[in-house]
């Protein structure tokens, strides 16, 4: 199994929404294997049918609405208008959604550390209680967070126990020091413990046992990497876009109160973008069709989608 499609889920779980959203462009660099074994862990569920598109008919990169025609034979065809080659038919599996789902690495994180209990859900999307497991020879209360490098990371952190007895396990990148009151020994990050098998999940037990007992053998300091300017390029982009879907979400529901009928903040250009950021255009492109980052085309194409706006969250 490739470790790309894994990769791709760790991805979505730094990402800040919930649940995550993928289409089938987000799926389209895996191989049909990889896709089936990603659902056949439960990784995936259906979602709703996207009501918008990138358009392929020209080099805009725009996103278009799709509108659905009922053929003879009640036979479904899905359309979308080009502003400059007019309107192109859009196969039907380009339309498709799945939400990312979070529990099945948790039930099998439960079944392979034989915990006792149900997994809760605290604050969905955010955080699970897990039940309890013996680990360090004792008895532990299990827990599971995401998104704790997230502005709003202190505020979720209140709903998970304090004290040196929980075990907290960890969806993205792991939180500042401090942030979880319980020693840095009980904090694991997932993405180093589960692993997708031939579309099952398998965690390292041993990892986490000997991590939680202080046995684990000591890391080995990471030497600093420079970063690249792309990287640093498409940090900037991202941030920016957040930005940008938060106002223009506040602005469509302000104009909605006062005007009755909520208005449409357009997604800059790539051109404004490089202008905001003092860079050119060429390099802003090559960032947003970065593959190595999987958020930021997300982001793209949700600041040119009312729907995913109007649901903004962060």
């Amino acid at each position: 199994m490739s470790p790309d499609i894994m990769g791709l889920f760790w991805r979505c779980a730094d990402c800040p929404e919930t649940p995550p959203t993928l289409n089938a462009e987000d799926l389209a660099g895996f191989t049909a294997a990889e896709v089936e074994a990603f659902r056949k862990a439960g990784l995936l569920e259906p979602g709703e049918t996207a009501g918008y598109v990138t358009c392929r008919e020209c080099a805009d990169d725009h996103v278009a609405k799709v509108e659905h025609i009922s053929a003879p034979g009640g036979k479904s065809r899905f359309f979308a208008v080009c502003p400059h080659n007019g309107r192109f038919e859009v196969p039907r599996d380009r339309l498709f959604q799945w939400y990312v789902s979070f529990d099945p690495v948790l039930a099998a994180v439960m079944a392979a550390l034989g915990a006792t209990g149900d997994l809760q859900t605290v604050a969905p999307g955010r955080v699970w209680k897990m039940g309890r497991s013996t680990l360090g020879g004792r008895s532990r209360p299990l827990w599971a967070v995401r998104g704790m490098a997230w502005p709003d990371a202190a505020i979720v952190a209140r709903d998970v126990p304090k004290g040196k007895s929980p075990v907290v396990f960890v969806f993205g990148r792991l939180p500042t020091d401090g942030l979880l009151d319980v020693p840095p020994d009980s904090i694991i990050e997932l993405r180093g413990v589960v692993s997708l098998q031939s579309g099952v999940l398998a965690v390292a037990t041993d990892a986490v046992d000997g991590q939680i007992s202080g046995v684990a053998s000591e890391p080995q300091p990471k030497k600093a990497k420079k970063r690249s300017s792309r990287a640093a390029n498409i940090d900037a982009i991202k941030k920016l876009l957040h930005e940008h879907i938060k106002a223009a979400r506040d602005h469509y529901y302000t104009s909605l109160q006062k005007e009755q009928g909520g208005g449409f903040l357009p997604r800059p250009t790539q051109q404004e973008l490089a202008d905001r950021l003092g860079v050119h255009v060429s390099s802003v492109n090559r960032a947003i069709k970065d593959t190595s980052d999987r958020e930021l085309p997300i982001l793209w194409r949700a600041a040119n989608d009312l729907e995913q706006i109007k649901q903004y969250r962060r």
